[in-house]
């Protein structure tokens, strides 16, 4: 059984089962359970209290659905928010709090979190609920949410948050739908065997029956339903902030990537977008560039079709046998019109083998898979409509029109300085040109546009002042630079190189000179920046100390570290990824290392590389624009 496990102040060990199935308190002696079926816990940072949720019961309700497009909190369970001060009984805060979907300060004197009420989703806060006869204490109301995001600023406790949009769905305002409902445009056909029969024969949809007209029509309604999905994935809203004590609206056109998060205390960055610059769709005109790109997917049986190209080279497109071939298996919607029983049940050696085939269609997810890309490809075609912003508590500062430029963004609030990171000319000129293309919706042609221009861009570091609120011109810093890391003592750090496919790395750079490369994750520990870099193949890596202008060798292949008050470091490196077993090792400040154990398989306390971090547990992630 695995175990999350935690060495307290007051001498006793917490631990949390695998899966949640519960917190337990051991003294030394004995395991007091505490809560059963837990979802998210909470230690302050004093160590003298925790929050926690609990389930009723244990259950896997709401795996994300990402075919029907579920929001964050359909894949929450509904729970009880307790208080513990590992003294008294545990107190009950609220009820039916969306797991999902809870955020506080490291001492717990701040809580926010959203309850399920009445069909909608409202955010509520706590305060000082750690305090001596706070068990009257009242959560308070902030706002509804719907379907929405909670951000807390764990510097200042305030909360940005991003409520639904109910006054229109982002489908509307980007698409004319000009395609009727399917009872409105065409009739229901009749078709014999002997039609099947012919159609199966030459494997093109029968004419002069109606049926064609009914599955172009059909295909219309599959694309309209999947567009309006997609769409409903994204989070579209206003984006405001909560002070703690009221709350301002900081942008009402705000389009944030499902799923994402941001760090504590960095500022949020975010797309918004011009409805008046928005170049509504016909939804007619979307499904001809549906059609070319569905043309791609099918397996035509015909080997005429699958060969057959025009005097340029590019591959005709037979609207007629595409449709039979896309409808033909009796599993499809028009199954009924198009399969014919050509001898293939004598195949089937059991019932429940021929039930499978009989039900199943070739492009059951064709539909969706073309589509995902739906929203990046209207980013890249309409790039003009939407832009970027950074705001820092209530206030907002608009960075540039065009939002694909911009690929990070740090403030540094004790010297009213903004940094951010953004395309060169050359790629700039590229997005620009790739807006103003006539490329089809969902079409390879933007996809190998889109890859080129990732492939061959370079960024630039950039820095301008605030003042008083504004934002001054932007002075060029430095080139080739891929990320910021953050300002420490005085000093701006940040990463030139591509990141690798699998994990972020880089070389870290200061005022233009090398400091590490191979650089995979930036820590700071007690006011001490420690660097994870040179990443190997079994999770290990090499741990430096940033000492001045230098770095300082810990540890070569670590697998897991600990930092002490004094600045010592234990660590288990020739980790074993076979047994999941290391040598555990202590490196003290002067460079002294000295063996403690072998065969250890983790620190209690310890953190492990950024490698094992999932988008969940990464903290330095921003909201962010594609």
């Amino acid at each position: 059984m695995n175990l999350n496990i935690s060495l307290i102040k007051n001498g006793k060990v917490l631990y949390v089962t695998e899966l949640g199935l519960g917190i337990y308190i051991w003294d030394g002696e004995n395991s007091k359970n505490i809560a059963e079926y837990t979802d998210f816990y909470s230690l302050s940072e004093d160590e003298g209290s925790m929050i926690y949720l609990a389930k009723k019961h244990y259950s896997f309700r709401g795996a994300f659905d990402f075919k029907n497009g579920l929001s964050e909190y359909d894949r929450g369970e509904r729970c009880t928010l307790y208080l513990y001060n590992f003294k008294d009984e545990p107190y009950e805060i609220d009820n039916d709090v969306v797991s999902v979907s809870i955020t506080c300060s490291k001492d717990l004197s701040s809580i926010y979190y959203v309850k399920e009420e009445n069909d909608t989703y409202n955010i509520y806060y706590i305060n000082d609920i750690t305090k001596p006869d706070s068990e009257n204490k009242k959560p308070v109301f902030i706002a509804e949410l719907g379907r929405g995001l909670i951000l807390m600023n764990k510097k200042t406790e305030g909360l940005y948050y991003l409520s639904e949009n109910k006054e229109s769905s982002l489908y509307d305002l980007i698409i004319e739908d000009d395609i009727p409902d399917m009872t409105e445009e065409v009739s229901v056909p009749e078709i014999s065997e002997e039609d099947k029969a012919l159609m199966f024969k030459d494997k093109s949809v029968i004419k002069d029956k109606g049926l064609k007209e009914y599955a172009l029509q059909q295909m219309k309604m599959e694309l309209k339903e999947k567009l309006k999905k997609i769409t409903a994935k994204e989070y579209f809203g206003t984006l405001s902030y909560y002070d703690k004590n009221s709350s301002k609206t900081l942008s009402t056109d705000v389009l944030v990537a499902s799923r994402a998060s941001i760090s504590s205390d960095e500022p949020v960055s975010f797309t918004y977008f011009d409805k008046d610059k928005i170049e509504k769709i016909k939804l007619s005109s979307l499904f001809e560039d549906y059609i070319y790109k569905l043309d791609e997917y099918i397996k035509y049986s015909d080997d005429e079709i699958s060969n057959n190209t025009d005097q340029s080279g590019e591959k005709k497109l037979n609207l007629d046998k595409l449709i039979y071939e896309y409808y033909k298996d009796k599993g499809s919607p028009l199954g009924e019109y198009f399969y014919v029983d050509n001898g293939d049940s004598d195949k089937f050696k059991s019932k429940l083998e021929a039930d499978f085939y009989l039900k199943y269609w070739d492009y059951d997810l064709t539909s969706e898979i073309i589509v995902e890309d739906f929203m990046r490809d209207i980013l890249w075609k309409q790039n003009q409509a939407f832009a970027v912003a950074a705001v820092l508590e209530d206030k907002v500062y608009r960075l540039e029109e065009g939002g694909h430029n911009i690929s990070d963004i740090y403030i540094d609030e004790e010297d009213n300085n903004i940094y951010i990171v953004k395309n060169d000319k050359e790629t700039e000129d590229k997005i620009k040109s790739l807006s103003e293309g006539s490329y089809k919706y969902f079409s390879s042609e933007i996809d190998k546009a889109v890859a080129d221009i990732y492939r061959s861009r370079d960024c630039e570091l950039y820095k301008a002042d605030l003042k008083d609120g504004k934002l001054e011109s932007f002075e060029l810093l430095d080139s080739g630079v891929s990320r910021i890391y953050g300002i420490y003592n005085k000093k701006l750090y940040y990463v030139k190189g591509n990141d690798n496919i699998f994990f972020s790395i880089g070389t870290l750079y200061c005022d233009k000179r090398e400091i590490k490369s191979e650089c995979v994750a930036w820590r700071i520990i007690n006011g001490t920046v420690y660097l994870e870099t040179d990443p190997k193949s079994n999770y290990t890596y090499d741990l430096y100390k940033l000492n001045g202008d230098d770095i300082e060798k810990i540890g070569s292949e670590v697998y897991e570290f600990k930092i002490f008050d004094d600045g010592s470091v234990a660590y288990i490196d020739n980790y074993n990824r076979d047994t999941g077993m290391g040598t555990l090792e202590s490196w003290t400040d002067n460079g002294n290392k000295e063996p403690l154990d072998k065969d250890v398989i983790n620190i209690v306390g310890g953190m492990r590389s950024s490698l094992h971090l999932t988008s969940e547990d990464e903290e330095n992630v921003y909201i962010k624009f594609r």
